[in-house]
């Protein structure tokens, strides 16, 4: 996961300094369980563990530089409870927002980086402030909360002292935003300009750089979501403009998705390979699911997804061929985790529904009709929405 180098950290070692570290980090994970206040110690587990406030901050940060997040999470919790007014709160509060990140805890980090951002705004601390809100801003997208983080990035925008990365990441974390809530023209605006400067700050040092991947990455998933979001609708005349309209959003798509890849990033590299796959499969699918003219028969309708499905299956071979690549990718990169695992379910899943296609193609027409029929009502699939699962 991506993550801004936050100026905060030092407000954290800071009060660390201030502190004789013992070695915390090979602790075990504690229960959660019987934590009570007790003389300004907390007692954890039965009374195994008594920690002034100082030493439970320890313990915390400990946690999370040994990368225990779960550990982490429980034990900020603990000592924010019970020590709400500790010298070093604030900074326990970032920390702890890093902590339920990593965890995926997404809507909580938020809360965290909130608050954090508030204090740090009522202490005059100016830098500080814009540390929380933009870890603020990131933890909302990853949550989907798109209409709340908008807002606080046009805000930073406006407001904040903000050049060269930074500018460029409020750019990138807003147009994820306006995509999201379906503002795709404005949202590509944003990425031309998060492209912009993140192009002046890097100069020729593109290879490999992780800005400018992820930027173009997010170019191919706004113009693929936009392309899902054109419905092929009757009459024919209409059908023809969306469907021209599709095609433009799949070309925009596919040409973001290699502009990535060209920038030699492992693991957006991989991100690109499994999106590029599923633009493919996307566009299979939408044109699958296309609305058929109200007087076709049933012979005329076997006969047209007969020939529809013919002129399609390359469309399939590519996807797989596509993800083949970014399976090998993976691996000779050593990219593991939620990409690569994609690839692999996705790669198992085309193969067979390409040996089901081919298999029908063999048929006459409406006995394939019959057969993809029979299929589809076996398993229970349905046309796919347009804005589900996007984001």
């Amino acid at each position: 996961m991506p993550q801004r180098p936050p100026r905060a950290a030092r407000a954290a070692l800071a009060a660390l300094a201030a502190l004789a570290l013992p070695a915390c980090g090979a602790r075990p994970p504690a229960p959660v369980a019987d934590v009570h206040e007790m003389d300004t110690l907390l007692i954890r587990g039965g009374g195994a563990e008594a920690l002034s406030g100082d030493e439970a901050f320890e313990a915390a940060v400990g946690a999370l530089q040994s990368q225990r997040f779960a550990e982490c999470a429980a034990r900020f919790e603990e000592y924010q409870r019970a020590f709400p007014d500790h010298h070093a709160a604030q900074p326990a509060r970032y920390n702890h927002g890093l902590c339920l990140e990593h965890l995926a805890r997404y809507a909580d980090a938020a809360a965290q980086f909130a608050r954090y951002a508030e204090e740090a705004r009522a202490a005059g601390e100016a830098r500080d402030a814009l540390d929380g809100d933009v870890r603020h801003g990131y933890s909302l997208i990853y949550a989907r909360r798109y209409a709340e983080a908008l807002p606080l990035y046009t805000r930073l925008l406006t407001e904040a002292p903000l050049v060269g990365f930074d500018r460029a990441e409020c750019h990138l974390r807003r147009a994820i935003a306006r995509r999201g809530l379906g503002d795709f023209g404005e949202a590509d605006r944003d990425l031309s300009l998060a492209l912009s400067h993140i192009n002046g700050a890097i100069g020729d040092r593109r290879e490999g750089n992780e800005a400018l991947a992820e930027a173009h990455f997010e170019r191919g998933e706004l113009f693929r979501q936009h392309m899902r979001a054109v419905a092929l609708k009757m009459p024919i005349k209409r059908m023809q403009r969306l469907f021209a309209d599709k095609v433009l959003f799949f070309r925009k798509a596919l040409y973001a998705y290699v502009d990535c890849l060209n920038v030699h990033h492992a693991r957006w590299g991989v991100a690109a390979g499994h999106q590029l796959g599923a633009l493919h499969v996307s566009l299979y699918e939408d044109l699958m699911w296309a609305e058929t003219p109200p007087d076709f028969d049933e012979e005329t309708l076997a006969f047209y997804y007969f020939e529809l499905e013919k002129k399609l299956a390359p469309l399939l071979g590519e996807s797989i061929s596509i993800y083949e690549r970014t399976a090998t990718l993976s691996a000779t990169r050593g990219v593991w985790g939620e990409w690569s695992d994609a690839t692999a379910r996705e790669l198992r899943r085309l193969r067979a529904l390409e040996e089901r296609v081919q298999r029908r193609l063999t048929l006459e027409p409406k006995e394939a009709h019959r057969a993809r029929l029979a299929e589809l009502a076996a398993e229970l699939v349905g046309p796919p929405s347009a804005a589900a699962g996007e984001g």
